[in-house]
């Protein structure tokens, strides 16, 4: 029997020997990409689609969200809604972990503007 994966998004079943996966637009594929069916009946080790995360204007006030945003696993910089003193958005990092997030504060954004 063929291994599914919660929350893939596509499988490609290239021969009889194989299947590639893909997880869903918000999940993130960790673990091999191709599992391969061995001789003796069994699959190798089949990968995971890991949570992404939803950030809400409504929640994330803070944040310069016009609408709900998702982002996968890992970080990422994104503008406040404050700005300095020339008008430029301070930024925050925003980590996703397995549908978890987090943010650091408002800070300046340390890229050199000439």
């Amino acid at each position: 029997e063929k291994p599914t994966v919660v929350n893939e998004d596509f499988i490609s079943n290239n021969d009889r020997n194989s299947l590639t996966y893909k997880c869903n637009n918000v999940y993130k594929l960790e673990g091999p990409e191709q599992v391969m069916h061995h001789s003796d009946g069994k699959w190798s080790r089949k990968p995971t689609c890991i949570a992404g995360c939803k950030l809400d204007p409504w929640f994330y006030d803070w944040l310069d969200l016009t609408q709900d945003m998702f982002i996968k696993e890992g970080s990422q910089t994104l503008n406040c809604k404050q700005k300095d003193d020339q008008g430029h958005h301070l930024v925050a990092n925003v980590g996703c972990h397995n549908g978890y997030s987090a943010t650091t504060g408002c800070k300046y954004n340390a890229t050199v503007r000439i």
